[in-house]
């Protein structure tokens, strides 16, 4: 009798598990597809609504920054200016845009857009950071502080270029990161770290740089800088500076198609001059003529649309004309071309 009894209980235990494990499998399967269902009816309706999940990006502060300088005191860039700074901020808006100014000691201005419209509206983007530049302040603890002398540097020719030449070294030494010219229009991210930008094969250009912070090399520039310091010759201090100082270690390359070069002597890439220069600087006016066809400059990473070329000539973009600056702003800075462009012509 006790057998049956404990056959029975025992039977009616396992019927019980049995039930609690289908009741389980049923329940889960329940609620998995309301819950895919659930999905399914948000995401059709985001997509109806035309939004999407905001993508996970890297906080700004990972990474160096991208820095431009204006040597003068103006408070009111040219156009390209602008467009330089919009381009690199929509492109590499995972590093902060450092706009270092002479004359920008407060920000008043950025208060009424009319007196420096430019500046206003590249507040507009999160990554841009508007600096003051104390030259002073700036070239502190680097060979470069015994060197200036601003009275005797605004009685030289090349004053505006040659500063500008010393500030960008300085910067790279302090931050790191990139340097462009006010006059370079981004296009593609960079994929280096460590690169120097080549306008030929026996020429290395000082518009466009990217280091490391405190790079042996740009201590070895900025060495060089003051102790064979020539203001009277027009880029001594600039990119001839810059050819100098790497030959030392690295040859230059021989380009005969689109290959960048190492220099592991230096840690340090050779870009091809396409990547910045496919437009030679003797035919820099190519920029402000109508093309047939727009060339896509696949093989480029930015645009140097020689700004010191056109101090006299003052060729402008102007809304409607059709030229490759003008195309080049409605791709890559539309903010600008909108603001400051169109809008004039409106």
């Amino acid at each position: 009798m006790k057998r049956i009894v404990f056959l029975c209980l025992f039977a009616f235990i396992f019927v019980l598990a049995a039930l609690y494990k289908i009741d389980s499998r049923i329940g889960f399967v329940i609620h998995s597809g309301i819950w895919r269902l659930a999905l399914q009816k948000g995401r059709i309706l985001n997509e109806s609504r035309g939004t999407r999940p905001h993508p996970t990006t890297t906080p700004i502060s990972v990474l160096p920054p991208v820095m431009f300088v204006e040597t003068t005191l103006t408070l009111k860039p040219q156009p390209l200016v602008i467009c330089a700074l919009e381009s690199a901020a929509r492109l590499y808006q995972d590093r902060p845009i450092y706009f270092f100014l002479r004359g920008l000691k407060n920000q008043t201005c950025l208060q009424n857009e009319a007196e420096c419209p430019g500046l206003k509206l590249l507040t507009a983007f999160p990554n841009v950071q508007l600096l003051h530049l104390d030259p002073k302040v700036l070239l502190d603890g680097t060979p470069l502080a015994t060197w200036y002398n601003e009275d005797k540097v605004y009685k030289e020719p090349y004053w505006i270029q040659t500063t500008s030449d010393g500030y960008r070294l300085v910067l790279l030494w302090k931050n790191g990161g990139f340097y462009f010219d006010t006059d370079v229009i981004s296009t593609k991210k960079i994929p280096e770290e460590n690169f120097l930008a080549s306008e030929s094969s026996d020429s290395v250009s000082n518009g466009v740089l990217g280091f490391q912070k405190h790079h042996s090399y740009i201590m070895d520039c900025m060495t060089d800088f003051v102790l064979h310091y020539n203001g009277g010759i027009w880029g001594h201090q600039g990119p001839t500076l810059i050819t100098r100082v790497v030959k030392k270690s690295c040859p230059l390359p021989h380009y005969n198609k689109v290959q960048d070069f190492r220099c592991d002597a230096r840690n340090l890439t050779f870009l091809h001059p396409s990547r910045f220069y496919p437009i030679h600087w003797t035919a820099w006016e190519k920029y402000f003529e109508v093309w047939k066809e727009i060339p896509k400059f696949e093989d480029s990473y930015g645009l140097h649309l020689y700004n010191y070329m056109n101090n006299k000539a003052k060729k402008m973009v102007v809304a409607g004309s059709n030229t490759l600056a003008e195309n080049l702003f409605i791709k890559y800075c539309p903010s600008t071309y909108a603001f400051l462009i169109k809008k004039v012509k409106d």
